[in-house]
């Protein structure tokens, strides 16, 4: 016997349709929509579960179009750092949050503001007796304390890998400062992590991003989560659908012969490459000299002869390319590159996009290269945005609008746990009106606009296409939020979540709002 649902009483959002005059019923049959607005009253309901909402939008489940499962599951347990800006209070919760540890345990924190980076001398002195990790906020750069490179081994005969950086002292002495590859270098001498511990920092990130009403994403995570998804996948305990990326930072031949894969929630046919840094490590690769350091100006990761020998011999291997770009010089070499590629496993993807020159503009927009935005990255980086490029080329960053306007395939994420997961911090951020100095003016989205790169556009260039939009035969993926209003960048940071719903089945609902 079928299983029906009938949600009533408030508009159910519909892509490029004025939100006053949507339906206000669906039916949902076995997880799948089968009616929506008048079309319900011409199907039987008999039997159907009904539920009569007085007020609010029932809106599709997002799709996170760039974030990474496994950091997250770690972030969330993690001391994190994001909100202190000053020196003094990082040393102080780092000692605050390691009076839980044993002697000699490894502490870690995550999400340090290039504005609150404490001396050296202070980072080695905090915690004499732990080894001590933390990650900046864009996970470029990490600081490791001695006790850290005294547990690790590293010292003035340490070479990082290609496209890694360690920084010295005086003497030549590694100082704890390892940026790019040099930071999953260091991981990679900790210890190994369980199968079982793998498992539930994913599965904790997952069950936080569909508290959000999150059921999607595409995955930068470390290329072990593969296996662990195929797992949960078989055996039907995905709770998210997953495009799974292949990271590839060595450029070798092990990840083109990697597996592909693809079922109804979890897919991998594109490997994730880098091309440049990140702007608050100085290390996004710009066409010009930052402005708050003479001479540096960020630089190419991986050697460009082998980088595109690889690119090449992955897209023959019927892989597809994402690949990272942040700084001007780093979008336009990513759009020339990607652009003279052909594109086996659908199109190619280039993320962040932070900064960009007209000419790279046009040439993006006329190309076929899918870009994934963050508008949060935006709202974390005013108060450096200035200091490190001036003020003139602020006003070159952070295309949104531009992007969307021809290329037409516009996918938003949060590159969560760098920024917060939240899908309202984020519209928020791409509804809100810029200053000068606050990226390129103008680039702000409408909230259509801004709905359907977060869900439709972002599972479509994930490669998945039964959900993203409410529309008949597609599967019941939905969210409820209680009445404000959509346009207001203000109010979408207070409004609550409602409820959640996956297929028809409810996965989240606030205990403080009643749906019946």
């Amino acid at each position: 016997m079928s299983k029906k649902l009938l949600i009533k009483g408030i508009p159910i959002w519909q892509h490029n349709f004025p939100l006053a005059n949507a339906p206000r019923e669906m039916l949902v049959t076995d997880g799948i929509i089968e009616g929506l607005g008048f079309q319900v009253g011409e199907i039987s309901t008999s039997g159907a579960d009904v539920i009569q909402l007085q007020e609010g939008v029932i809106l599709p489940a997002f799709f996170d179009a760039h974030l990474h499962l496994d950091q997250g599951g770690r972030f969330l347990e993690k001391l994190q750092l994001h909100k202190f800006q000053d020196s003094s209070r990082v040393l102080s919760e780092i000692e605050k949050y390691a009076a839980g540890y044993a002697y000699g345990e490894w502490v870690s924190g995550i999400g340090l503001h290039e504005n609150a980076i404490p001396l050296l001398r202070d980072l080695h002195a905090v915690l004499p007796n732990n080894p001590l990790m933390l990650y900046t906020r864009d996970y470029h750069t990490l600081f490791v304390n001695q006790a850290g490179l005294a547990r690790l081994g590293i010292n003035q005969t340490s070479i990082p890998p290609e496209g890694g950086h360690i920084e010295k002292d005086q003497d030549g002495h590694p100082n704890g400062i390892f940026r790019e590859n040099a930071v999953t270098w260091i991981e990679s001498l900790l210890p190994e992590e369980s199968e079982e511990e793998l498992e539930a920092h994913l599965l904790r990130a997952i069950h936080h991003l569909r508290s959000l009403g999150i059921l999607g994403v595409s995955d930068a995570g470390h290329q072990d989560n593969w296996e662990i998804l195929k797992k949960l996948d078989n055996s039907g305990n995905l709770p998210i659908r997953v495009e799974s990326w292949f990271r590839c930072l060595d450029l070798s031949e092990r990840c083109l012969e990697a597996p592909k894969g693809e079922s109804e929630n979890l897919r991998r046919s594109r490997i994730k490459i880098f091309l440049d840094g990140a702007l608050g490590s100085r290390t996004a690769w710009m066409k010009g000299e930052y402005a708050d350091l003479t001479g540096e100006k960020g630089r190419l990761i991986p050697d460009e002869s082998t980088l595109r020998q690889f690119c090449a011999d992955a897209t023959r291997k019927g892989w597809s390319l994402v690949v990272h770009a942040i700084g001007d010089a780093a979008v336009e070499f990513g759009v020339e590159l990607l652009g003279n590629l052909p594109a086996p496993a659908g199109r190619h993807r280039l993320e962040h996009v932070q900064h960009i020159t007209p000419k790279t503009l046009e040439k993006f927009q006329s190309s076929s290269i899918i870009p994934s935005i963050q508008p949060l990255h935006r709202i974390d980086d005013l108060g450096m945005l200035v200091n490190r490029i001036g003020g003139e080329r602020s006003n070159l960053s952070f295309p949104m609008k531009s992007l969307l306007k021809e290329n037409g395939s516009l996918a938003l994420g949060t590159d969560f746990p760098v920024v917060s997961a939240d899908p309202r911090h984020t519209l928020a951020a791409a509804l809100r009106n810029r200053g000068r100095g606050e990226g390129m003016p103008g680039e702000e989205l409408t909230i259509q606009q801004a709905i359907q790169a977060y869900t439709k556009n972002a599972v479509e260039a994930a490669g998945f296409n039964n959900f993203g939009d409410l529309s008949v035969g597609r599967d019941a993926d939905f969210i409820w939020f209680p009445t404000f209003n959509i346009e207001d960048p203000d109010e979408w940071l207070e409004v609550k979540v409602g409820s959640v719903w996956r297929k028809g089945e409810l996965v989240y609902q606030d205990n403080d709002l009643d749906i019946l």
